[in-house]
């Protein structure tokens, strides 16, 4: 995953792309790191895929403004609008599946 930079705008990255997936997280927690590195092993198999994984510690504002409060929080979005948000205790499986389904609508179109 790529790391937000302090000079890009989380909002102009979403809409900018069909289809993005963030990672809230801790560089301290370790659910966390689990999640980055399969959504990375994900990530290779789908180059499109826009992603952002935001270190809490460095980026609360970004956080709060997307009503993010507990880490892991991995938040899908297609084509500007948030599909699917999980937190905490959770199947990336279920996101990982959104993601796949909304790439083939998107190869069919």
């Amino acid at each position: 995953m790529v790391y937000l930079n302090k000079n890009e705008t989380l909002d102009d990255i979403i809409s900018a792309n069909n289809l993005t997936i963030i990672q809230f997280g801790s560089e301290s927690c370790g659910p966390c790191f689990s999640i980055k590195h399969k959504i990375d092993d994900w990530l290779s198999m789908h180059p499109t895929v826009n992603n952002r994984y935001i270190p809490v510690e460095d980026f609360q504002a970004i956080a709060a403004q997307h009503d993010v409060f507990g880490v892991p929080t991995t938040i899908l979005y297609c084509q500007g609008k948030e599909v699917i948000r999980r937190s905490r205790y959770y199947s990336l499986d279920e996101i990982l599946f959104k993601g796949e389904d909304l790439l083939k609508i998107m190869e069919n179109n």
